[in-house]
């Protein structure tokens, strides 16, 4: 009897903790949020087959750390603890994390903050995890990103690198993005599954990318086995186009893990509409309540899942420094001339855009940021700035066609190795100081050099790649116009990133 009255008296205290964030988190909405609420509510009610059967539904978020899913978990808490308050049950939110390296430190304070606002961790209505190495574990705000996921990526980024000739999208966000489909199938497969997921895309953008991945499996002879279009289309195209992008890059013997059981079909529990209302106000809601910070890295973009804006100006700008003989500002200034795109079209409000922007409005903030996106890279990827020097030359792919040019440029008193270094990468012997040489200014071990010696670029003209498709199929890209310093014409280009 004691410890029945001890349980009750916990669940009524926790019960009036859960009112109090109600009605705080109620006191930061707008009145657009308020109504926002109310239609979000209804849809549940309607999702679920009527509000007496909440409390057996539940919803699966998608929380990339962001100022989207920020406002799409406040919004969920909110309904869900309104629906608490007049139903005998109310639905459980599933609430699921992808980690990487580009996650940086401020990324993860931006979730644990939010978190803690909304008092998720000890309500059992609500489950909170991560996706890290394909595994899915328990959130934990002080756990390290695993060591094979930091590996994993950080090879990623390299080879990538290598075979792009460093374009920033190819290589930190094409990857990252096609893991994703394996993310939200361990996601909405865990523990017996979920009846939704909360979707923050559009449905224009979610036919966006479903068309993408659909255009770059039928041009690369992969007809995709789903006929349909939605959510579970999507993971599928994209599920299969992942498989043979990793296979592209590491070859025929690459081992993918088994993926979870498909579930029957979820429900898409749309947001979108409710998170575009009167942007300009959200933020109070995120800063005041949520504690959500900028992160350093991620230029104010809506969602730092897959995306290092900072990491592609820092690699613009050592292509134009390292092998175009201009300054780093210059090539960082065409990255941000596109960065401005993006930003307007994601409807981020036009005075935090210029706010973005700032951080580079002068040559000791520039320096600042340079000095910032390289220690993100040491920090997170283990890639110092010769490595990434390295990559933008990519001196090894192409029977190493750029090795010497490479050396010149930027090891000249190893020019004398270039004989020694051919054979060595052609599978030849070499002396124990060559092998350690390369590896470290490659950031790469000498088994994935000789087969980057064995490849061709994965872009250029021409070039019918998968992974020339997928980033020539890139929904998010922006058009800038840059001048040829030889030529003094002025040239239309492409420039990637979210």
């Amino acid at each position: 009897m004691a410890s029945q009255n001890v349980s009750l008296i916990h669940l009524q205290a926790m019960q009036g903790i859960y009112q109090q964030v109600l009605e705080k988190l109620l006191a930061h909405f707008t009145h657009a949020q308020r109504s926002a609420l109310l239609l979000l509510v209804q849809r549940i009610g309607v999702a679920a087959g009527g509000f007496d059967r909440l409390a057996r539904f539940k919803v699966l978020l998608a929380h990339g750390g962001g100022s989207n899913s920020g406002q799409c978990l406040a919004l969920l808490r909110a309904a869900q603890l309104s629906l608490a308050v007049r139903n005998p049950g109310t639905f459980v939110l599933r609430v699921a994390t992808y980690r990487h390296s580009g996650m940086d430190q401020a990324v993860m304070d931006n979730i644990e903050r939010g978190y803690a606002a909304l008092s998720l961790h000890d309500d059992p209505r609500v489950e909170l995890l991560v996706v890290d190495d394909q595994q899915v574990v328990d959130y934990d705000a002080l756990a390290p990103l695993s060591p094979a996921t930091r590996l994993r990526n950080r090879t990623d980024l390299l080879v990538n690198g290598h075979l792009s000739g460093g374009d920033g999208r190819a290589s930190l966000c094409h990857g990252c993005y096609l893991g994703r489909a394996d993310f939200y199938r361990r996601a909405l497969a865990w523990d017996g599954g979920v009846h939704a997921m909360a979707c923050v895309e559009s449905p224009a953008r979610q036919r966006r990318y479903l068309a993408w991945g659909l255009r770059v499996a039928r041009s690369a002879g992969l007809p995709p086995r789903v006929g349909s279009e939605g959510g579970k289309g999507a993971l599928e195209v994209i599920g299969q186009l992942g498989d043979a992008y990793y296979r592209q890059l590491y070859g025929d013997k690459l081992t993918m893990r088994r993926l979870p059981r498909s579930k029957p079909p979820v429900q898409l529990l749309p947001m979108h509409d409710l998170l575009a209302v009167a942007p300009e106000q959200h933020w109070r809601l995120l800063v005041d309540f949520l504690g959500f910070r900028f992160s350093a890295l991620a230029l104010g973009f809506s969602e730092t899942a897959c995306a290092n804006p900072l990491l592609m100006a820092h690699l613009r700008g050592l292509r134009a420094e390292q092998l175009e003989r201009r300054s780093y500002a210059e090539g960082v200034e065409e990255y941000l001339r596109a960065a401005r795109q993006l930003m307007a079209r994601k409807g981020m409000p036009a005075h935090l855009v210029d706010l973005m922007l700032s951080a580079y409005d002068d040559p000791h903030k520039s320096q600042e940021r340079r000095a910032l996106a390289q220690a993100h890279a040491l920090t997170n990827y283990q890639v110092d700035e010769a490595q990434l020097v390295c990559l933008l030359f990519a001196p090894f792919v192409e029977g190493g066609k750029g090795l010497a040019r490479f050396l010149r440029c930027c090891h000249p008193e190893r020019v004398d190795w270039l004989g020694q270094l051919h054979q060595l990468l052609q599978g030849g012997r070499g002396s124990a100081e060559q092998i350690r040489w390369l590896a470290a200014v490659s950031g790469l071990p000498i088994q994935a050099l000789r087969r980057l010696y064995g490849q061709r670029p994965s872009l250029g003209p021409g070039q019918q790649t998968l992974i020339a498709r997928v980033v020539a199929a890139d929904p998010d890209s922006a058009s800038i116009q840059v001048t040829d310093l030889a030529t003094g014409q002025s040239r239309t280009e492409r420039v990637c990133g979210r």
